[in-house]
């Protein structure tokens, strides 16, 4: 079994003692997203695989003690958007430097995340040129793979995003190429996330959750959806999450996972620690 920690909340940016409890027990609860009902499943060290997702995991380089023995993969976000896209986040420099520190503890665990990736008057071409460029300065020997994706938008961000005043790029394919030649100047390659990619970026399509991967470390059951996944495209092996949607306080502009960027207050005093499901 593969489970996902998780793609609707920032597990380990906000609910840290909870997830140590959970791996230290052996014992999680998975939630269906759109009529919350849940069950609770039994960790297993050899025949269970975790994916994380997170843009501030610093509370995983306290984990060690717990995470040693598991099998897993960290999708860690790091791109340059500013206070006012995300105004809680801490400044990129120290998320980069716990990046470093995250693979000298954990080795090649880490998978860098620059998405959404979207333009307006300020995040433009150049900025994102010269954003990844920076950044892959930085994580170079640290990392050698990076998903991207452009910006999707859902009825719980779009009208978050209106205010945003975004434009479509006309040069996605010159954007990806040039990133492409970026990462393979510092030893990353590029995978798409969800996107129709004209091969002659040099860009192949990625699966965040990677069945090779799962079939590698002997998790059963790990076809790609083909289509059926999480988003159109997706190439992601299956997986069970563990959050709900409405819970993440990032609070940034674009967030898919929140209405309106705002969590429900109501269920996020339903966290209890201690027990199994996040929310309980």
């Amino acid at each position: 079994m593969v489970l996902s920690i998780s793609r609707r909340t920032d597990i380990p940016a906000f609910f840290y003692e909870w997830l140590y409890k959970r791996l230290d027990e052996h014992k999680i609860g998975i939630y269906n997203p759109y009529n919350r009902k849940s069950r609770i499943v039994e960790i297993d060290e050899e025949l269970d695989f975790l994916y994380f997702w997170s843009k501030e995991p610093s509370s995983l380089l306290k984990m060690k003690d717990v995470l040693k023995n598991y099998k897993f993969r960290l999708h860690y976000t790091l791109n340059n958007y500013g206070f006012e896209i995300e105004s809680t986040l801490p400044s990129l420099e120290t998320r980069i430097m716990v990046f470093k520190k995250l693979v000298d503890l954990y080795g090649n665990k880490l998978i860098w995340r620059y998405d959404p990736i979207f333009y307006n008057k300020k995040y433009s071409f150049n900025h994102h040129i010269n954003s990844f460029m920076y950044i892959s300065q930085k994580l170079k020997g640290y990392t050698d793979l990076c998903y991207f994706s452009f910006i999707d938008t859902y009825k719980k961000n779009e009208q978050d995003l209106s205010r945003l005043g975004l434009v479509h790029p006309d040069e996605e394919n010159k954007l990806m190429k040039s990133l492409f030649e970026i990462g393979k100047t510092y030893g990353i390659k590029l995978y798409s996330c969800c996107e129709t990619i004209d091969p002659k970026t040099g860009i192949e399509s990625g699966s965040c959750i990677d069945p090779e991967l799962m079939i590698e470390n002997g998790i059963s059951g790990c076809n790609i959806l083909s289509g059926q996944g999480t988003r159109k495209l997706c190439r992601c092996a299956k997986s069970y999450d563990v959050g709900l949607y409405n819970t993440c306080i990032t609070g940034c502009k674009y967030c898919y996972a929140s209405n309106q960027c705002s969590p429900d207050l109501n269920l996020l005093k339903k966290h209890n620690p201690k027990t199994p499901l996040i929310f309980s």
